[in-house]
């Protein structure tokens, strides 16, 4: 099953996505969140919540619904020149049960950032689009953006535990070797995501508590190792603004500088990929 550096046995994930005019999308999390707010009563309390906290919860819920603004427009977008696009499905936030289990059974916490994104947004996030041929495209992509053809991801507490138990044993039977430089980069992980072709998205977890979202390539790619974002949400809302592309390294590598920066949401990449797409963000 685990061939270092070869193919991989497994197909993609499929993934279902609700179809609706421009860009299907379903969205569990909102009609969730509505029934939770409609069932509150006030309470004589003390609130004893300080400024800063409020500052940063309304930070977070902003990035959050903003994952939904850019993925709505960049579908739009990508519909227009002719591309395929799935839609996107944001399932309903999941209870803090259904996290510990999860915990339990991985025998760690979970990301601090990733944890509140499942509890209060959404407990899974699925998105699938394809650019048109290369021939078919009206006008062609830039030079330094010809190996963008896709963007398609679905992470979920649901199947983070699969997820992690496959990408164990690539560590185990193929990058066992500790001191060797890049067998290490797959050991104290956690997965996230699947790319579908043995590589992986993964919490690193030699940084505790809120660890940065790295790439783990099984077969030599440029991009193994790399930072894509410093936690869960920041890594969203840098790979949001560029549509999310991928998952694959050298769709990715062309957004990034260096091992460690992260995905650039603002670099000069980025900014001729959205007006390629003519997308404009906040």
């Amino acid at each position: 099953m685990y061939s270092r550096f070869g193919a991989y046995g497994s197909s993609v994930r499929q993934m279902q996505f609700g179809k609706a005019g421009s860009g299907g999308h379903t969205c569990e999390a909102e009609s969730s969140r509505t029934q939770q707010l409609s069932c509150l009563k006030p309470l004589c309390v003390v609130n004893t919540i300080t400024l800063s906290e409020i500052v940063e919860r309304k930070i977070i819920m902003s990035s959050w619904k903003s994952w939904e603004d850019n993925i709505k427009t960049f579908l739009q977008s990508i519909q227009q020149i002719g591309g395929e696009v799935d839609g996107y499905h944001i399932k309903a936030p999941s209870k803090i049960e259904s996290i510990q289990e999860v915990e339990e059974t991985l025998g760690i916490k979970l990301p601090i950032s990733f944890t509140k994104t499942v509890l209060e947004f959404s407990s899974g996030f699925e998105m699938n689009w394809s650019l048109p041929d290369d021939e078919d495209l009206e006008v062609p992509l830039p030079t330094e953006l010809k190996g963008i053809f896709a963007g398609n991801f679905s992470w979920s507490l649901k199947d983070i535990i699969n997820i992690e138990q496959d990408r164990k044993g690539w560590e185990l039977e193929v990058f066992s070797n500790f001191e060797d430089d890049y067998d290490r980069i797959w050991h104290n992980k956690l997965g996230l995501m699947e790319v579908g072709n043995g590589d992986y998205l993964a919490f690193d977890l030699s940084i505790p508590i809120d660890p940065p979202v790295i790439y783990l390539s099984h077969d030599g790619g440029e991009g193994h190792g790399y930072i894509l974002g410093n936690n869960f949400i920041d890594f969203m809302n840098r790979w949001t603004r560029i549509g999310c592309v991928g998952c694959e390294d050298w769709q990715l590598m062309p957004f990034m500088n260096d091992s460690s920066m992260g995905i650039l949401p603002d670099g000069k990449n980025a900014i001729q990929w959205r007006k390629y797409l003519k997308v404009q963000l906040p």
